[in-house]
């Protein structure tokens, strides 16, 4: 089965990922996911359309990878200016309504310049390659109220005290990163100043069908009437962007699901 799992990482089982949420066929992973035991959440809203006169500009690092893209797609659907911080903006497709920028997350002195005048900072890059203090004291060095992170999947919770990661025949291969995920959202949870948002998708997560019908849940991992947890990352788009526009977690991780 090919899939894109939620908990990224740099080199799958079988090749190397095009970015922080790449592509690889590993049968261990539907192996792991039919071993482990979910609960169903209660129905959550669906996507919420943006209200006329609400149009922001939102800095998004990492607007190169395969979320990013799709998150700065819905935002420019819905009216709003996007400033996009890359590593290699050389790399970046240009379009209108999207001004590039090159930048580091994890400088700054260098970062604060890019984001200041932004209504809202988003972080859609790779857990491992991030530096969550260094993230959170540029945006508040450039004065920005808010701070949207693409989480992973790893730190959901599938039993009372047990998380994803912690499930027996929990692939190797992702440990490093969804640890790294773990400890960025640790670290929002201890800032006292920010109004921080960490959206985690479901277990399965890939490029599909933008059908805005979805499930919200908080930190439990979601999954359908068959047991499976997956969402495509154009609803993940959608419920990303409704939670810029129409604040509901503000300080707190959710998480998305069919």
């Amino acid at each position: 089965m090919s899939i894109v799992y939620a908990i990224e990482t740099v080199r799958g089982m079988q090749g190397t990922l095009v970015d922080a949420f790449g592509v690889y066929s590993n049968p261990m992973i539907s192996v792991f996911l039919d071993r482990v035991a979910f609960r169903l959440q209660e129905q959550a809203p669906g996507a919420r359309a943006q209200e006329e006169g609400t149009s922001m500009k939102i800095a998004l690092i990492g607007i190169g990878g395969r979320v990013g893209s799709r998150i700065a797609t819905e935002l420019l659907a819905r009216g709003h200016s996007v400033t996009g911080i890359a590593r290699n903006p050389e790399n970046v497709r240009a379009r209108t309504g999207v001004a590039i920028q090159h930048g580091d997350a994890t400088q700054p002195s260098s970062l604060a310049p890019l984001i200041a005048g932004h209504d809202a900072v988003v972080s859609a890059s790779r857990f491992e390659t991030s530096d969550p203090s260094a993230l959170i004291a540029a945006v508040k060095k450039a004065g920005v109220k808010r701070l949207l992170v693409v989480g992973g999947a790893g730190s959901l919770q599938v039993a009372p005290g047990q998380a994803l990661i912690d499930t027996p025949g929990f692939p190797e291969a992702y440990k490093a990163e969804s640890s790294a995920g773990g400890r960025f959202l640790d670290a929002l949870r201890k800032e006292g100043d920010l109004d921080w948002t960490f959206l985690s998708p479901s277990a399965e997560f890939a490029p599909g069908e933008r059908t805005g019908r979805f499930r919200l849940g908080g930190n439990e991992l979601l999954v359908d009437a068959t047991g499976k947890s997956r969402i495509s990352m154009e609803d993940f788009a959608i419920a990303f962007v409704d939670e810029l526009e129409h604040p509901k977690h503000n300080r707190q991780r959710f998480t998305v699901g069919y």
